[in-house]
């Protein structure tokens, strides 16, 4: 039920997600040998302007200076990164510039406030096409659909004794298509 408007709370929406994965872990108990983690997946076409949250910030400032950034980034990265289950919450992070007129200073200003919520360079995609998300959302899905692939090897009744397995990285590999 949202409209397109001029305001964005991308920090208040960041705390508000965590909060929720973590409640809703926790009513799930989860067992922890069936739990892969957490992840948020943000998109944002500009700089949060209207986070408010009395309990971190006391002011509203635009960028670098902004009190509920610096929190948020504390949650996504760094020593005092949140974990839930023993896994730290991760964040994939879109920030759209073909909406508006971005200059260059202004993409290298909008990448280095989203860097502050992503935990590496792969979490973060600054795209000026819509394709170039797409491509990204796809990119996401493997990363998050990889981790649970499983490899089952048999050996045969015949075999005694131990069996080591080499994989030739070197050669194609066929993938089928899900």
């Amino acid at each position: 039920n949202s409209s397109k408007g001029k305001e964005t709370a991308l920090y208040f929406a960041m705390d508000k997600a965590i909060k929720m994965m973590e409640n809703y872990v926790a009513i799930n108990n989860f067992p922890e040998d069936n739990f892969n983690g957490t992840c948020m997946i943000t998109f944002t076409d500009g700089l949060d302007n209207a986070s408010i949250n009395d309990d971190i910030s006391v002011s509203m400032h635009r960028g670098r200076k902004n009190e509920y950034l610096a929190y948020i980034s504390s949650q996504l990265k760094g020593s005092s990164r949140k974990y839930i289950k023993g896994l730290p919450v991760e964040n994939f992070e879109i920030g759209f510039t073909g909406s508006e007129d971005f200059t260059q200073e202004d993409r290298d200003f909008f990448r280095d406030v989203l860097m502050q919520t992503t935990p590496d360079e792969k979490h973060l995609k600054l795209a000026t096409r819509f394709e170039e998300v797409e491509e990204y959302f796809r990119y996401i899905a493997r990363q998050l659909t990889e981790r649970w692939e499983t490899i089952n090897m048999y050996v045969g009744e015949s075999q005694y004794g131990r069996v080591r397995w080499v994989l030739n990285c070197s050669e194609p590999v066929y993938t089928p298509e899900p």
